[in-house]
């Protein structure tokens, strides 16, 4: 699992602190929102636009998460779009 985050555009609203996990849509990591001091997760997901399969999974996960509700389940926050 690689360590190095220095690569991920967030903006200025959050800092990285950590790599949690990597998967085949690519990685998770922990960060702070810094206008409020909440701990969040942001998911970085590289070449997402190469293959269309990959693609309609990926919209249909963002689709799914922003409707579900549970104390269980990551919310969706803010969705950052790439370069």
């Amino acid at each position: 699992m690689s360590t190095s985050f220095s690569d991920w555009k967030v903006g200025s609203n959050y800092e990285i602190e950590k790599i949690l996990g990597e998967g085949s849509y690519g990685a998770v990591a922990r960060a702070i929102c810094k206008s409020n001091g909440t701990k969040v997760a942001i998911k970085r997901i590289g070449q997402i636009f190469d293959d269309l399969i990959d693609g309609k999974r990926i919209l249909r996960e963002v689709a799914i998460l922003r409707r579900l509700k549970n104390p269980y389940i990551a919310n969706i926050i803010e969705i950052i779009k790439p370069e």
